[in-house]
């Protein structure tokens, strides 16, 4: 029996939220919340622009020209594309995006006993990221198809019941133009727009074996509305909930902010369902940046898969070892340069379709970008 379009448009926005919605999109939110209080929908403006808008323009981007990578980043000239891709890949991988989410889940099951250690936990937790990859386990698929909703389920919860909470919001310390621009920032952290790049592919071939050829650009950039408008709800209850609770949640670490906020909100007993829960969504995000960046390496570097796998959650354990602080400076760092260089390329890449000069003039425009945020970041 075919399946009606708004159930395969249902079905493919909750898989981009599950593909976006990983660790920092927990954390990033609830942060700007605290940072901005009062301020907060000045804080949720700035975080929307390069959290959700950005990526959701790099999707839509990417699904226009058929998901080709080397389209895309053939406007920033030949050399620099590879370097780039393999820069991005890093980011989101061994030197980003695995660590993090690594560092996340430990965090999160840190709450029932406080004797678990970084070092054991990332062991274990490679480990079993090692095996699930090489075996593409049953379990993944089944935990993948029920997370998203227990995840959702979740957060319902806990909004529901900090909302109805007499907790009272403090002041801003930060006026509305620096809570949107610190907002903004913050929003380079989840490299959602690095993310859509490669996994835009995810939602065109769904969509291949689901409807007819002329339907499926449609389908696909109507699914990559309604996801991050999904993504947007979640970031909004989130930074709210940062703000409304700032005054408690102001000496806790980064990394343990979502796990400290549910347990005010909702009490410790019940914040151990919600742990389980990230977990998992940690993992799984983990295994399919794993595959992500193993499977470029033996396509493109001619590495054996199982070598790269190896490779990757070894790289990722060494760097979740320096803790969760110590990436967060080194990526935004990183970020900070690639972000304005990145928005080029999308942008590029959108006005491409429109305009036949583009292309042509495409690298120019994107070395200028490259040049004035390493001015800005420079401080000069």
């Amino acid at each position: 029996m075919p399946i009606s379009k708004p159930i395969q448009v249902a079905i493919a926005s909750l898989t981009i939220f599950a593909i976006f919605f990983g660790a920092g999109n927990l954390i990033y939110p609830t942060f700007v919340g605290l940072e901005t209080r009062s301020n907060f929908m000045y804080g949720f403006l700035g975080f929307a622009s390069t959290g959700i808008f950005l990526p959701l323009l790099g999707l839509i981007s990417m699904i226009k020209i058929g998901c080709k990578t080397d389209e895309f980043f053939a406007l920033a000239g030949k050399k620099v594309s590879t370097i780039l891709v393999v820069l991005i890949l890093l980011l989101l991988g061994p030197l980003g995006g695995i660590p993090r989410c690594i560092i996340v889940s430990f965090e999160a099951l840190k709450i029932m006993s406080s004797s678990i250690r970084l070092i054991h936990f990332n062991f274990l937790f490679g480990t079993l990221t090692f095996l699930l990859v090489l075996r593409e386990s049953e379990v993944v698929r089944i935990v993948g198809k029920w997370l998203t909703p227990a995840l959702i389920l979740g957060i319902l919860v806990i909004v529901i019941a900090g909302i109805s909470s007499n907790q009272v919001m403090s002041d801003a310390t930060l006026t509305g133009f620096s809570s949107f621009t610190f907002a903004a920032l913050e929003g380079y952290q989840t490299m959602d727009a690095c993310a859509a790049i490669f996994f835009a592919k995810i939602i065109l071939d769904y969509f291949k074996k689901e409807v007819p050829e002329s339907d499926i650009l449609n389908y696909s950039l109507l699914s990559s509305i309604f996801g991050f408008f999904l993504l947007g709800i979640v970031y909004a209850a989130l930074l709210f909930l940062g703000a409304k609770y700032a005054i408690n949640l102001n000496e806790i670490p980064k990394a343990n902010l979502f796990n400290s906020l549910t347990c005010l909100v909702v009490g410790k007993a019940s914040s151990v369902v919600v742990s389980f829960t990230v977990f998992f969504a940690c993992l799984t995000t983990v295994i399919a940046l794993v595959q992500l960046v193993s499977k470029w390496l033996t396509e493109h570097a001619g590495i054996d898969f199982k070598l790269s796998v190896c490779g990757t959650v070894v790289c990722s354990m060494i760097s979740a070892s320096f803790g969760f602080q110590t990436l967060t400076t080194l990526l935004i760092s990183i970020l900070s340069l690639l972000y304005p260089a990145l928005i080029v390329l999308i942008l590029c890449n959108l006005a491409s379709g429109y305009c036949q000069h583009m292309r042509k003039y495409s690298p120019v425009i994107f070395w200028l970008a490259a040049a004035i945020s390493t001015y800005m970041a420079a401080g000069l």
